[in-house]
């Protein structure tokens, strides 16, 4: 996947994420856009390039949405090399598998944050069982569907040429 396409996508992700945080009924349970992101980039690049991006979108998720700027900076690169070390070696296809996969990813994701400001002191507004639950079924939920878009649209509705023809 070439750069341009990555902050192409990237721009696209960026306002969507601002607006469905906004239009959630929880405010801190919500699809984590740049995370869904992150982890689709891990089923396409490679692991240095992959960790220097995830890196760069967890900073500017921090940044622009008034979080401690680094918590999502350190763990985005982590869950995005278990989740490429995860579709690389277990060649995960079926769709509950990825479902899972995304949905456990989503939790340590959140964990880690929570670990990383509890262990510096950092004080963040806590967040119930019930949300980390939430924001992991939507994360698994839309991820499954962003990743499977070739088979869930059905032949007639793809174009002769375009990337969906079979």
């Amino acid at each position: 996947m070439k750069i341009g396409r990555i902050i192409i996508i990237f721009l696209m992700v960026l306002p969507l994420q601002v607006l469905l945080t906004h239009l959630t009924g929880f405010e801190y349970a919500h699809f984590d856009l740049m995370l869904i992101f992150t982890l689709y980039l891990s089923t396409k690049l490679e692991m240095i390039p992959l960790i220097y991006t995830s890196f760069v979108i967890g900073l500017v998720k921090d940044m622009l949405s008034g979080a401690v700027v680094g918590l999502s900076g350190f763990s985005f690169p982590i869950v995005a090399l278990l989740s490429a070390l995860a579709f690389g070696r277990l060649q995960i296809k079926r769709f509950y598998s990825q479902f899972l996969l995304i949905f456990i990813l989503s939790i340590i994701n959140l964990l880690l944050n929570s670990f990383v400001a509890l262990i510096f002191g950092i004080r963040i507004i806590n967040l119930r069982f019930m949300e980390y639950i939430y924001t992991g079924l939507g994360n698994g939920i839309l991820f499954t569907i962003i990743l499977n878009l070739k088979k869930i649209i059905p032949r007639k509705l793809r174009r002769k040429g375009s990337r969906y023809a079979a």
